[in-house]
């Protein structure tokens, strides 16, 4: 499980490492991932991920800057079209990641014939998972605390 408050300033501090300029050296499509990395309009990303006796799920939370309010409510109405996602998020490379309606305001995001995720959007976050009950499973824990995992700390 993972939360991090404005992933925009954690990625600008990968982009801008030596490991990661070295390998931009031998990979230059990851240029033009540094960019985007540094730039990308979440505020806060939540991830938590595991295995269950159905096998891999994944449930989080992102949300998004204020400039892209309005392109959340459409997707919250279940108006978004294929190239929704990534006007969200900023792609840098446009026909990647396609939106594709599933049921009511629920989408599958694909990127070349592969599923990623399902996303959904509550309360003005874009949910996520690998299942119908991954989303339903990340809405009942934006919904109510009670619903929300319990992490034992080692740390105070």
């Amino acid at each position: 499980m993972i939360h991090i408050d404005r992933p925009d300033g954690v990625l600008q501090r990968i982009v801008s490492s030596y490991l990661y300029r070295s390998a931009s050296a031998y990979a230059p499509e990851m240029g033009m991932l540094t960019g985007w990395l540094g730039n990308l309009p979440v505020t806060s990303l939540s991830l938590a991920a595991g295995q269950t006796e159905k096998g891999y799920s994944l449930q989080g939370a992102a949300a998004f800057r204020e400039d892209k309010r309005n392109l959340l409510a459409k997707l919250a109405e279940g108006k978004g079209e294929e190239g929704d996602f990534e006007a969200l998020v900023d792609s840098p490379m446009p026909g990647q990641l396609l939106l594709v309606p599933d049921q009511g305001s629920n989408y599958a995001l694909i990127s070349e014939g592969i599923a990623l995720v399902l996303l959904t959007v509550e309360k003005d976050m874009v949910l996520f998972g690998f299942s119908p009950e991954d989303l339903a499973a990340a809405r009942g824990a934006l919904q109510s605390e009670s619903k929300r995992m319990k992490i034992p700390r080692s740390l105070p």
